[in-house]
């Protein structure tokens, strides 16, 4: 029997994958934002019950900020397998075979949102369990798969510049958590932009993953309205800068064939 072949995207997409197995990167990309929506829906949600309130209230603004974070994490993956393969001499055996440089390029950006999609798949499984009666229009699911999309691409592009510039390990490692910190709690992940001072409100809304997690929320709580359009389309437009120079980037690296 003839062995199947599979598109070159999509063969570079399974290895992706296959290089990613492992427990403990598993752990990283869909476990801790599934353990962070756990434990926060249930450890504030006991503060918000000694005063009165119930945990669900704030699961219901947790669960789809946990949606726009997985898009944060998955965009990780891309970085880090570009400077390990390229670190390792991967990178040079796999363009050796019938790959080319954007080859590559694509089958990290579409592994980033397969990882995303698989987290939150784990993510809303979760949130039906914490939100009892919960229920998606098909315009709010539209927009998260979208946003789902949009929000992968940007920050596996954005994961990808880091990565083409910097050659440490060290160094790769320290500003990608840097920058994971940052953004994460810079962001309506957590807690609503109101009541913050001047400054953080500045800083809350340059942030990307804000308007993710607000589009996110939008669609899950099916409250979406006209400045959601507006939002979609300013990420679009950042995603596809972020990826031109992702894409400029990475093909001005150098890589060693030894």
């Amino acid at each position: 029997m003839r062995k199947m072949t599979y598109p070159k995207i999509i063969r570079l997409i399974l290895r992706n994958i296959r290089v990613n197995s492992d427990p403990g990167t598993l752990l990283i990309l869909i476990g801790m934002p599934a353990m962070f929506l756990i434990f926060f829906s249930y450890g504030y949600g006991s503060m918000l019950s000694s005063l009165g309130l119930s945990y669900i209230s704030y699961a219901k603004f947790l669960a789809p900020g946990m949606l726009a974070y997985e898009t944060l994490i998955a965009g990780t993956a891309a970085g880090s397998m570009l400077w390990f393969d390229r670190r390792w001499g991967s990178l040079a055996q796999i363009l050796a075979m019938p790959f080319t440089r954007t080859d590559y390029l694509l089958g990290l950006i579409l592994t980033t949102v397969v990882f995303a999609i698989m987290g939150n798949v784990v993510l809303l499984g979760i949130s039906y369990i914490l939100i009892p009666g919960l229920r998606f229009s098909v315009i709010g699911i539209l927009i998260m798969v979208s946003v789902l999309v949009i929000g992968s691409l940007l920050f596996g592009s954005f994961m990808l510049i880091l990565a083409s510039y910097i050659k440490s390990q060290n160094a790769y490692n320290s500003v990608q958590i840097l920058i994971i910190f940052l953004i994460n709690f810079a962001s309506t992940v957590f807690y609503p932009a109101t009541s913050l001072p001047k400054v953080l409100i500045y800083l809350f809304y340059l942030n990307p993953l804000t308007y993710i997690a607000n589009l996110m929320r939008d669609g899950f709580l099916n409250n979406i309205g006209t400045t959601d359009l507006y939002e979609l389309i300013l990420l679009t437009i950042i995603s596809i800068i972020f990826l031109l120079i992702a894409r400029r980037s990475y093909m001005r690296s150098e890589i060693k064939f030894e």
